[in-house]
């Protein structure tokens, strides 16, 4: 049997050209955080790499390279990679996920070589790819690639990993393309980003555009789970943190040691505000004379997508920008910015981070931004201070660093200052607690945790639907038979009772007194009913079946032998005064401009529904007040759910799961030798199916459902089943 193997997919290789001295190219294998940060997967699994190789003719000695690597090339037209890379993927989705919209161009012949690059790196993993096999997809370049694998393999899994930012739902909606996009990306089982910011604006932009069911970290697309996590990546804190040899240092950069050093060190790009941190630290000279001749900025440009002519502009303005400060402040033998523009060796990093006092990074925008990690893991001398742009997504797990708007030129000048005003024993402090959460979570740590977590969801999913059929009925029978009582749970609305468009025009039926009439006449049978209904309607309706019952999704629960509802969830006076009336006012609101909706208020909850709205329209609405809900309750013990044609807020405590353990409690379940049987129709059923997944026998009614075992098209093929029952009992 062959062993599975892990697919690593990325754009580029992790390999780089290396010329000799006798003029021949040969390829090594890169550094970098996520090149390192998988190398030892790679190498310690069975592992394959795919990528683009580059420009570059194969030779035999190439061919041997990648073969004994394990890194397969994907061949794509010069033309079609121009396009698809420096078209569409850095001049359309790079401006736009960094939220500068007004560089980014949108063209058809960019997004048409999009799509052609993505089919190439599907056929080739199509030729490579064997049953069992996993594949973990990067970055911004392949966000097509997972659905493309999905429809060529369905039972595939798939993870992806996003690593620069996701905007806000507001600014992803104004690209074209915006809904192939989404669905490429959910062709993925688990997919990944740097912060929970980023993940949750994912979330609502899938929301917003293609209307699938989301949860706080979970998607449903086609009837598929897909979980959606934080995963920052971290830095390859061993190397960072070795002690430098004197003859590996480059004395170049600190030949005067006199004077303060602030460092910054970035590749050139729009989105790294090197104008803003320029224009800071001349403002910081200006408001603080006392500084000049005895501080300095090291500023280090890497060069970057030299091809692209905008980027030249970048660096020309840059330029410009430091002959300005340098003409301004310069004395005879004093030069304020120091402005080096290539790449530099490690070594030269490393000893870069080691001497300077100040990092600064302060990017107008940046998915994580390594440079402050590295700069933290090189600081052995447990000293020095980081001043780090709020915008980027480090800045969530560096709350020790001086942390500014880059914008602000006055006040990140001021912070230049303070960073010098810092006592030395609370500078090693925020070092020292830095260092620590560096350690612990670096890029190893963070590649072993997102493939422990994406295995633990593909476990979680195993689950597989199967068709409630006539004999698979027979089989289910035959095993709850053997059990010493069935517990039997039953959601109402859509399950029991068919939908109306109206709740209150839903009640019971002489086919259901029947029914319910029959399952009762069993000891070993107890059946409750749990419903979102509030209690007066259970009592009004329900209340004559003798089974028990289980009101308002899990907050009130009425035993079948006692008088009086026993409330399970409590809601503060706070909240059932000040909040309820934002939610009303808010509903209220929506329902006035969505014409035949309307508000049904509960206890403990509160739903809008829509069912007898022109459904399009009112779907939009629904979604859009879901977001504002959310953004409205961040805060608060109160959630929000979306149910059929409806919106409902409850208390986050409240949920048919809840009840359901309440009552296997309240009856000492055992599991092994009692049988559970959990039915119901939507996404508030679903958490009646997670309790004790293994042994529950759940239904879902409708269609096949991710958290159940079995599924009946309809509730007349639940009373079918059900009258099965009372008559194998």
């Amino acid at each position: 049997m062959n062993k599975s193997k892990l697919i690593i997919v990325s754009n580029r290789l992790p390999v780089s050209i290396e010329e000799q001295d006798d003029g021949r190219t040969i390829l090594k294998r890169s550094s970098g955080g996520l090149v390192s940060g998988l190398r030892e997967i790679h190498d310690q699994s069975d592992s394959i790499w795919v990528g683009h190789l580059g420009r570059l003719p194969h030779s035999s000695s190439m061919e041997t390279f990648l073969e004994d690597h394990n890194l397969v090339d994907v061949a794509i037209e010069d033309e079609i990679y121009d396009q698809y890379y420096n078209g569409y993927a850095n001049g359309t989705l790079w401006p736009l996920f960094h939220n500068f919209l007004a560089t980014m161009s949108v063209s058809d012949s960019h997004w048409k070589a999009y799509v052609e690059a993505n089919k190439a790196f599907a056929r080739k993993i199509t030729e490579i790819i064997s049953p069992g096999d996993r594949v973990w997809v990067h970055d911004y370049q392949l966000m097509l690639l997972p659905e493309m694998l999905r429809n060529n393999q369905i039972d595939l899994k798939i993870s992806y990993f996003h690593h620069i930012p996701f905007p806000s739902s507001e600014i992803f909606r104004t690209i074209p393309r915006r809904k192939e996009l989404i669905n490429g990306l959910l062709g993925s089982d688990y997919i990944g980003f740097h912060t929970y910011d980023y993940a949750r604006h994912f979330i609502q932009s899938v929301k917003r555009i293609i209307g699938a069911k989301t949860k706080i970290n979970e998607i449903t697309h086609e009837d598929r789970p897909i979980k959606v996590a934080a995963h920052p990546l971290g830095v390859d804190f061993k190397t960072f943190s070795r002690e430098m040899n004197p003859t590996e240092s480059n004395p170049e950069f600190f030949k005067d040691k006199t004077r303060i050093t602030y460092l910054g060190i970035d590749r050139l790009d729009y989105t790294k505000g090197l104008a803003e941190r320029l224009e800071s630290f001349g403002k910081f000279l200006d408001l603080y004379p006392q500084y000049r001749g005895k501080v300095r900025l090291i500023q280090v440009c890497v060069p970057s997508r030299q091809d692209i002519e905008s980027y030249n502009d970048i660096r020309s303005s840059v330029e410009r920008l430091v002959g300005k400060i340098n003409g301004e402040f310069s004395t005879a033998d004093y030069i304020p910015i120091e402005y080096i523009y290539r790449s530099i060796p490690l070594e030269e990093v490393i000893d870069l981070y080691q001497q300077a006092d100040v990092m600064v990074v302060t990017p107008l925008r940046d998915g994580l931004n390594l440079v402050c990690k590295e700069y933290v893991a090189a600081r052995t001398d447990g000293d020095g201070c980081l001043i780090l742009s709020e915008f980027t997504g480090a800045a969530a797990e560096m709350g020790e660093a001086l942390q500014v708007n880059p914008y602000d030129i006055d006040t990140v000048a001021q912070t230049l200052h303070k960073a010098l005003e810092i006592p030395k024993a609370e500078r090693q402090h925020r070092m020292k607690v830095l260092r620590g959460r560096m350690e612990e979570n670096d890029n190893i740590a963070w590649s072993h945790n997102f493939i422990e977590m994406w295995d633990h969801h593909n476990q979680e999913g195993l689950v597989t639907t199967k068709h409630l059929t006539h004999n698979q009925q027979l089989r289910l029978l035959a095993q709850i038979k053997s059990a010493d009582r069935v517990f039997l749970f039953l959601d109402y609305d859509g399950t029991l009772a068919p939908i109306k468009d109206r709740p209150e025009l839903a009640i019971p039926d002489s086919q259901l007194d029947e029914l319910m009439s029959n399952l009762k006449l069993f000891p070993n049978l107890i059946t409750s009913i749990v419903t979102g209904r509030p209690q007066d309607f259970c009592d009004q309706y329900l209340g004559t079946y003798g089974v028990h019952i289980v009101a308002e999704h899990g907050a009130f629960i009425k035993l079948a032998n006692q008088p009086h509802w026993d409330q399970l969830i409590r809601v503060s006076s706070e909240d059932s005064q000040s909040l309820q009336i934002e939610i009303m006012e808010l509903l209220e609101s929506f329902t006035n401009s969505v014409p035949h909706s309307h508000i049904e208020t509960k206890e403990t909850c509160i739903v809008w529904h829509y069912r007898e709205s022109e459904q399009k329209f009112a779907q939009g609405q629904a979604q859009v007040l879901g977001e504002t809900l959310e953004q409205m309750l961040n805060k608060t013990s109160w959630s929000v759910y979306h149910g059929k044609k409806s919106v409902e807020i409850r208390q986050s405590l409240a949920h048919k799961g809840y009840g359901v353990e309440k009552i296997l409690d309240l009856f000492s379940w055992q599991e092994g030798q009692d049988a559970l049987i959990t039915v119901g129709d939507d996404t508030t059923d679903e958490d009646m199916h997670r309790v004790h997944m293994d042994s529950n026998q759940s239904i879902h009614i409708g269609n096949e459902n991710a958290y159940s075992k079995y599924f009946l098209e309809d509730p007349a093929g639940l009373y079918d089943f059900l009258k099965r029952i009372s008559l194998n009992l």
